[in-house]
């Protein structure tokens, strides 16, 4: 997969949990949080987001990386 960005540097991610949409009971405390972590954008949409190791190992072509220097990250989908 070519992306168009790898954002890398990532000191903690907020993957918010698993599943699509709103969370509701016990699984609204679950932010999915990955250390060490980094994330790709193909096409405007999140394409990979993980381990740094893992999102980078299958990046491929990548047109602009960006380090984020240890930043947490939030998602805003």
């Amino acid at each position: 997969m070519a992306a168009d960005l790898l954002v890398t540097g990532i000191g903690v991610l907020a993957c918010m949990g698993e599943g699509a949409g709103p969370q509701s009971g016990s699984p609204q405390g679950d932010l999915g949080l990955v250390e060490n972590a980094a994330f790709t954008v193909k096409d405007g949409l999140v394409a990979a987001a993980g381990p740094r190791a893992v999102v980078e190992a299958g990046a491929g072509e990548v047109r602009e990386t960006v380090d984020v220097q240890g930043a947490t990250v939030l998602p805003g989908w």
